[in-house]
């Protein structure tokens, strides 16, 4: 079960690479920033210990990406994990203002009724990369995002 959890935090960060990274650079997200939503391991907590954003973060960041971050309740503790390496933000929709896409890694219920008007002036590209499957994909399409859940097969919706 371990082996399928880290594969499948890994699976974010490389789907990320799939949709917007340059693969013929060393590090193929250079130039890119991604909005995290839900940085502890479950909602209703600041606990960071085992959360799979620490993998999907730090595997942002090799990759070269710039990353800025929302939590209700972590901020504080996620600053013992990636340190001044990431931006942070209390505010879920300010960390979208330029970003190149949204990775959704904690379910919180914050997360669940969005402005996507607000959301999609924000964004440069309205894609959404969601690991908690928290949208109806036809909801997202309908509001002009390129929507992409991941599915716990390891697979997103779009057959990738």
């Amino acid at each position: 079960m371990e082996e399928v959890n880290a594969r499948q935090k890994k699976l974010l960060a490389a789907k990320t690479v799939k949709l917007l990274g340059d693969l013929s650079q060393e590090k193929p997200l250079a130039g890119k920033t991604i909005a995290c939503w839900g940085l502890s391991f479950k909602p209703r907590t600041d606990d960071m210990r085992k959360a799979p954003s620490v993998t999907i973060v730090n595997e942002l960041l090799e990759m070269g990406a710039a990353v800025r971050a929302h939590d209700p309740e972590a901020l504080k503790e996620a600053r013992k994990f990636f340190g001044e390496r990431i931006t942070y933000s209390s505010n879920q929709y300010e960390i979208l203002e330029g970003s190149d896409a949204l990775v959704i890694i904690t379910d919180w219920s914050e997360y669940r009724n969005l402005d996507f008007d607000r959301m999609m002036a924000s964004l440069k590209v309205p894609l959404v990369i969601d690991d908690r499957n928290l949208y109806r994909p036809v909801k997202m399409k309908d509001a002009r995002f390129r929507y992409v859940p991941l599915g716990r097969n390891g697979r997103d919706s779009t057959g990738g």
